[in-house]
């Protein structure tokens, strides 16, 4: 266990929440002005980090391995809290859980689709959980970790490598429902892209699950900048053609510093 982690959930996790915030915010600030003042720069060039996605990470995991089980320290509902990996994704997956309920009540069967599945993890849940009902498809950068994702999935979703920051295979108003779940947090640079895209193949649906900077505390906020991740989501969304119909935080961030949000809309 790296000493970070260590630090984490050995003992912050017996303090109250604001003492894990504040020290987190010092270090932050520390690196930030080390950057500025030191490295000439402020925040990691990750504008070209989508076409150099390293796919190694967590290809080998599968979803009902010990893995799954660890213990980490998340934010639920503002507070830290224990769970586990498997825990904390069911729990972040409930607000799409409901999109799909109240659609289930008007339609029979729904295609959606993952944008940057991974190892399929989030379809394999919505799988158990709906069914024949859902027509899943999935699509993500890495190609090694789609084919882990096809390989734990068979036939149950339709799966292919590619990005969508550029135009998909897909068609126009294709898919009843499109979700990301702490991916697009990954490609700032390219995220007015990615949402034309999503726009494009959804007939009426759009759920992002991805950091919520107009909600974070001042230590999520720094985390976010420092870390180069997407804190423009708001109004990136606002000057889209979208209707924007809701931001509110998920209920739990796996990562306390990465402010979780679910943003809902829905095509003009």
């Amino acid at each position: 266990m790296r000493l970070a982690q260590f630090i984490d959930e050995q003992i912050f996790y017996r303090l109250p929440t604001g003492v894990y915030f504040f020290f987190h915010f010092l270090s932050l600030l520390v690196l930030f002005l080390r950057r500025v003042v030191f490295g000439g720069v402020l925040r990691r060039d990750k504008s070209k980090s989508h076409k150099e996605y390293n796919d190694t990470k967590q290809v080998h995991d599968t979803f009902d391995s010990p893995y799954q089980q660890n213990i980490l320290m998340g934010l639920y509902k503002g507070k830290l809290t224990k769970m586990t990996y498997r825990q904390a994704r069911e729990v972040s997956l409930r607000p799409l859980y409901k999109m799909i309920e109240d659609r289930l009540k008007k339609q029979k069967k729904l295609k959606v689709i993952e944008i940057g599945c991974g190892a399929g993890f989030n379809l394999i849940l919505l799988h158990r959980k709906f069914g024949d009902r859902l027509q899943l498809y999935g699509m993500d950068y890495a190609g090694r970790r789609v084919q882990r994702a096809k390989e734990q999935l068979g036939g149950h979703a339709n799966l292919h490598t590619g990005s969508i920051t550029e135009q998909t295979k897909y068609g126009e108003n294709e898919f009843d429902i499109v979700f990301s779940s702490h991916c697009l947090e990954q490609i700032p640079h390219y995220l007015p892209c990615a949402i034309r895209e999503m726009a494009r193949i959804t007939k009426k649906d759009i759920m992002l699950m991805e950091p919520a900077f107009s909600l974070a505390n001042p230590a999520q906020k720094l985390y976010l900048i420092v870390s180069d991740f997407v804190t423009v989501m708001k109004e990136v969304l606002e000057e889209s053609d979208l209707k924007l119909r809701s931001i509110h935080p998920n209920a739990v961030s796996p990562n306390p510093l990465n402010k979780s949000g679910v943003f809902i809309l829905e095509k003009a």
